[in-house]
């Protein structure tokens, strides 16, 4: 309320002083012989020509320029920078691909059931996919890639990985304040990727996230989709590996 008063009589004392500057330097042109206020109103005030129809754009500019009671308005941001290596069978690099994710809109309906403790967090997943598949269901179907946390169950035919680590640095490291995801897939078939997505299962509220709950699903990915980006198709072919890394934070 205090503050809210403050800005007021700021714009207040704004409009007031902005009146007095175009007063003063009506009477001033008027004393140095003007005859009349018509025609003082037409002679310059602060060197430049000002007529009756130009007084009130003044006045109106000084208000529009008065603090705005309402201050600045910033939302949460959720960010999520991805790194992709893609990697040859001897350790080579073959490409480096660096991107921005957005939050997917089911991703801010677990985001708001979190925090309102109605679930409890469960494991993330993340998924890889293209217009031509790099990994096989049943070494027969070219399929999108799928990284599991090491005790989830993988997904049935091979095309899970079990080898996402999910950490949250502690100060000093430069990720600290930062969910960092990391794990790796080997691509079974000549293919690309190009969209990617982060899941998370969530549990029911009485669930220890510590112990969270394993996807039991007849299907992959499970969950609910947190993020997600379409990106320029990156190459990948037979038996390279493709390491990922996941940066979420908060701003």
């Amino acid at each position: 309320m205090r503050l809210a008063s403050v800005l007021t009589r700021g714009m207040a004392v704004a409009v007031v002083a902005a009146g007095v500057a175009l007063m003063f330097g009506l009477s001033q042109t008027w004393t140095q012989g003007a005859s009349t206020p018509q025609q003082a109103s037409t002679q310059a005030i602060d060197g430049g020509a000002v007529d009756e129809a130009s007084a009130v754009p003044i006045l109106a500019r000084a208000i529009n320029e008065a603090p705005s009671p309402g201050g600045p308005q910033e939302g949460i941001q959720v960010h999520g920078q991805w790194t992709i290596e893609v990697r040859n069978p001897d350790g080579t690099m073959a490409s480096h691909h660096d991107f921005e994710n957005a939050l997917h809109s089911t991703g801010a309906t677990a985001l708001s059931k979190l925090l309102a403790r109605s679930v409890s967090v469960g494991q993330w997943e993340v998924y890889l996919e293209g217009g031509s598949n790099a990994c096989m269901y049943n070494s027969s179907l070219a399929t999108p890639c799928l990284l599991l946390e090491p005790s989830a169950a993988a997904p049935p035919a091979g095309y899970g990985f079990n080898t996402l680590i999910v950490s949250s640095p502690p100060y000093p490291d430069p990720d600290a304040g930062k969910l960092v995801l990391r794990g790796t897939a080997t691509a079974q078939a000549n293919g690309n990727i190009s969209t990617v997505y982060t899941y998370l299962n969530t549990c029911l509220s009485n669930n220890a996230p510590a112990n969270p709950c394993v996807w039991g699903g007849s299907f992959w990915p499970g969950g609910n989709a947190m993020t997600q980006a379409s990106i320029s198709p990156i190459s990948v072919q037979t038996g390279q590996q493709v390491l990922v890394t996941v940066k979420i934070s908060f701003s």
